[in-house]
């Protein structure tokens, strides 16, 4: 496997457990109030990472920015199957990050931390031959 897949990986794995630990902060340590913004962004980071990791292992190229991975994604055989997940992710985080009276609701982003990361992530992790 190439360098640059693997940095991929290691990267997604880190904004991972960032949005594990953002969604029970609690058992990590993180004093209140929920950091849930920063969960869902930690988590679309991952996913973001995850698919640059099969791009870079396919094409050794990452696909540019958000809209284009976002495209190259539904486009992908091999990650379409997370695309809808993918996208989830990729709204939460937009909203979090740009929309002034977002307020993250706790369920939506604890299923998207543990549903949709893992959707995004096992399907990269197939088309690369890996094991979650």
């Amino acid at each position: 496997m190439l360098a640059r897949t693997q940095a991929h990986l290691a990267k997604a794995e880190h904004h991972r457990r960032i949005a594990q630990a953002l969604v029970n902060p609690a058992a990590h340590g993180i004093p209140p109030p929920l950091p849930l913004d920063w969960a869902v962004v930690a988590a679309f980071y991952a996913a973001v990472h995850c698919a640059n990791a099969w791009f870079w292992e396919r094409w050794q190229r990452d696909p540019g920015g958000h809209p284009a991975r976002s495209n190259a994604v539904w486009l992908s055989t091999e990650l379409r199957p997370a695309a809808v997940s993918y996208a989830v992710l990729q709204d939460l985080g937009w909203q979090a990050r740009y929309e002034p009276f977002y307020v993250p609701d706790p369920v939506a982003i604890t299923d998207a931390v543990a549903n949709d990361v893992e959707g995004v992530r096992r399907a990269a992790y197939q088309a690369l031959g890996l094991t979650p």
